[in-house]
């Protein structure tokens, strides 16, 4: 099976009229970003949500064949924790065990199912080449609204986001469908990218502004974000002020 990202920029460059990425960006609530990611990070960016993947495929367009075929793509992706995609391709599946009440109907989940869905918080941080002090100010404001645009299309949390002239520095929180490995790897690619679209004009010395080296560290493994300790998130944070690679 095709992988959804490139699904979808498929079926959007097959329209009779091409739908271009910022158009089906505004049509879902998205941003253009957002998009490319999902076409071009090789899934990394894992599918979105299943309201966001029906939004989509109405956006395209698509018929029954090709929508069972984008949503059932996007299902393969989330399968460890987004569960909404399985019932609404497989309704009668007995995963999905109906208890009826006096007071109410409700769904109830297998228990170790349920166990899959929890979050994790990370600090992460990357350099310039040589940590150079090469990002100018407004470099540095544009990659900050940048990551929170990316993250926030993601579905995910920023905890805090800064940015200095030779590094960036992020708290997250990340569903556990999200490799964070990936996704530092991601940010650092598409940010790299980004600055030079927005930047034609700066000249840097070397094809690449991030160096190799980077930093990510989890900061709680407990699925009960309310365990999280603030004493750890400072601790990382100060770990993070004092790295020197």
């Amino acid at each position: 099976m095709e992988m959804f990202g490139c699904l979808l920029k498929k079926y959007r460059l097959s329209r009779p009229l091409k739908i271009s990425q910022q158009t089906l960006a505004v049509a879902v609530g998205k941003s253009k970003q957002y998009i490319n990611l999902l076409e071009n990070s090789g899934g990394v960016t894992v599918a979105p949500t299943l309201e966001v993947c029906l939004k989509l495929a109405d956006a395209l367009t698509l018929n029954h064949s090709e929508k069972s075929q984008f949503l059932e793509a996007a299902f393969q992706e989330r399968i460890m924790n987004n569960w909404a995609f399985y019932l609404h391709l497989h309704p009668e599946s007995p995963l999905a065990i109906v208890k009826n009440s006096d007071a109410q109907n409700e769904v109830a989940f297998p228990t170790h199912l349920s166990e899959l869905s929890h979050c994790c918080q990370y600090a992460i941080a990357w350099f310039t080449r040589e940590k150079k002090p090469v990002l100018t100010q407004d470099m540095q404001d544009t990659v900050k609204t940048f990551i929170e645009q990316v993250v926030e299309d993601m579905g995910q949390q920023l905890i805090s986001n800064d940015i200095e002239a030779h590094s960036v520095k992020l708290v997250v929180q990340l569903s556990s469908d999200v490799s964070p490995k990936e996704f530092l790897s991601g940010l650092k690619q598409m940010t790299s990218s980004m600055i030079k679209s927005q930047f034609p004009t700066v000249e840097f010395n070397t094809p690449l502004i991030w160096d190799k080296r980077d930093f990510l560290v989890s900061m709680s493994l407990s699925p009960n974000m309310a365990s999280f300790s603030e004493e750890k998130m400072a601790h990382s944070k100060a770990h993070l002020s004092r790295l020197r690679r």
